[in-house]
């Protein structure tokens, strides 16, 4: 992934894990949906960053005191999801992790969690 734009420039590279047991999401066969589906997910991802409004400041303004100078910026950062997925017929439960590295030199590390659960709604065939 690769962004230039007004709010920030930096570059991603990371890969998609998914080890387990379900369907595949490249077929076009999904009569078998009522079965149990469990796997675990792993996202591990390098950003490049050359310029962050967020933590920078605008192009023109520096002087705000809620601003990061440039040198205490991490230009190289690293971020992990993992989880696991379990699902069965039209019930779906989710818990994942997120792990962080420090964006600027005082700032902490990142980890966050999470829980998702949903039902799929009962759709008509066409």
């Amino acid at each position: 992934m690769a962004r230039a734009g007004t709010l920030s420039d930096k570059q991603r590279a990371g890969i998609d894990l998914m080890p387990g047991y379900f369907e595949s999401p490249f077929g076009n066969d999904h009569t078998s949906s009522s079965r149990f589906h469990i796997y675990f997910s792993d996202n591990p991802e390098v950003d490049v960053m050359e310029y962050d409004e967020t933590l920078q400041g605008g192009l023109f303004e520096h002087s705000s005191p809620y601003t990061i100078p440039a040198a205490d910026i991490s230009r190289v950062t690293f971020m992990n999801r993992m989880g696991i997925v379990m699902a069965y017929k039209s019930i779906y439960l989710e818990y994942s992790e997120c792990f962080l590295t420090k964006q600027f030199s005082t700032g902490p590390e990142h980890l966050w969690g999470g829980i998702e659960i949903a039902v799929a709604l009962k759709n008509k065939k066409q």
